[in-house]
């Protein structure tokens, strides 16, 4: 079995995310490990804590969240941004992947079913980021590991 996803939630709605978090710890899938309120301390959690998935509101006061996906992927590049919001829309979606996200998934789907649709957005990551010797996907820890460095310039085994 693989190891929990180290994931950070962020959302400006106490019960929000207290929801989700009780919803994520009941799979083996992930460990909650950071929460946040904003933009800004979105940021702050991805540079600190560089989880394998950070969940973010589209939409909060004192910092929104799609403004804050490029400075977590700069802070974190190897963490997968999955945005929430409770507006759908395909302009919505398409912003949120232009900015670097993930995935965008709406906040009416059943709650039961975040856990699901998070493990697949990052083992659909994890293949597509298959080590280039053939080796397979990585693992959560790797991506863990590299969050750090594979994602920067002259930091892989590439020339360059």
């Amino acid at each position: 079995m693989e190891p929990p996803y180290e994931t950070v939630l962020v959302d400006d709605a106490v019960d929000v995310r207290a929801l989700r978090r009780r919803q994520l710890q009941a799979s083996p899938h992930f460990e909650v490990v950071g929460e946040g309120s904003d933009g800004a301390e979105a940021v702050e959690l991805a540079r600190r804590l560089r989880p394998a998935v950070l969940v973010l509101d589209a939409f909060m006061p004192g910092g929104d969240g799609l403004e804050a996906v490029p400075g977590i992927l700069a802070a974190s590049p190897g963490t997968a941004v999955v945005v929430l919001s409770g507006f759908a829309g395909a302009a919505l979606q398409q912003a949120s992947l232009a900015a670097g996200a993930a995935a965008f998934l709406e906040k009416s789907a059943p709650l039961r079913e975040l856990p699901d649709r998070l493990l697949q957005v990052v083992r659909q990551r994890r293949h597509a980021r298959e080590a280039p010797d053939g080796a397979g996907p990585a693992t959560p820890d790797d991506d863990r590991r590299r969050a750090g460095a594979a994602d920067r310039p002259g930091t892989d085994d590439q020339p360059g």
